[in-house]
C-alpha cells in the first residue's frame, strides 16, 4: 500500500513543482524529513529552542554582486554603480542595480548550521554557513538542505563519540 499523502512525498512533489530534478528533490525531501524527525529548528538565534540542531537565519555583513558571464559586458551607466561591469542582455546596469536595490530593501542573510553540545560545554557550535542570500532566497535554494545535512552529520558524530 502506498501512502501518497506522506510528508516525504508531499515535500518531494512540492520541490518538483518548483523545478527541482527528481534526484535533488528526493535527496532534499529525505534531508528535511530527517531534520524534522531529529527535532531540527529553523529560525533566528534569539529564539530559544531545545532542538539538538538548528539552522539560523541572520543578517549578513554585506553583499557583493555576482559577475555577469554573458558576452555583452560593459560599464554600468547609472550614477550609482559606474565602477561595475554588467549587462542585462542589452540593458546595461539594470540587473545588478535592481539586485542591489533589492538587497537594500530586503536585507542580506547568512544561514548557519549549528549543533548543541549537550555532553560537553553546553554551547552551540557552528558547523556550516552560507552567506549572501537576499531576502528569503535561501529557502529551497539547496544550500539550506546542505547546511541541514552537515549539521545532522555533526550531531550524529558527536553522539557517537
Amino acid at each position: 500500500m502506498n501512502d501518497y499523502g506522506s510528508p516525504l512525498l508531499r515535500e518531494y512533489g512540492r520541490l518538483r513543482r518548483l523545478g527541482w530534478t527528481a534526484s535533488a528533490a528526493a535527496d532534499a525531501a529525505r534531508i528535511r524529513r530527517s531534520w524534522d524527525a531529529l527535532g531540527g529548528y529553523v529560525g533566528s538565534k534569539e529564539d530559544r529552542d531545545p532542538a539538538p540542531v538548528r539552522l539560523i537565519v541572520d543578517w549578513s555583513d554585506g553583499y557583493e554582486p555576482g559577475d555577469c558571464d554573458c558576452d555583452q559586458r560593459q560599464r554600468c551607466r547609472c550614477q550609482h554603480h559606474s565602477d561595475l561591469l554588467t549587462c542585462d542582455y542589452g540593458q546595461p546596469c539594470r540587473h545588478l542595480c535592481d539586485e542591489m536595490r533589492r538587497a537594500d530593501r530586503e536585507g542580506v542573510y547568512v544561514i548557519v548550521g549549528q549543533v548543541f553540545d549537550a555532553y560537553g560545554d553546553h554551547e552551540w557550535h557552528t558547523v556550516d554557513a552560507v552567506h549572501g542570500f537576499i531576502g528569503d532566497d535561501w529557502r529551497d535554494s539547496g544550500y539550506d538542505t546542505d547546511v541541514m545535512s552537515v549539521a545532522m552529520d555533526a550531531y550524529r558524530t558527536e553522539r557517537a563519540s
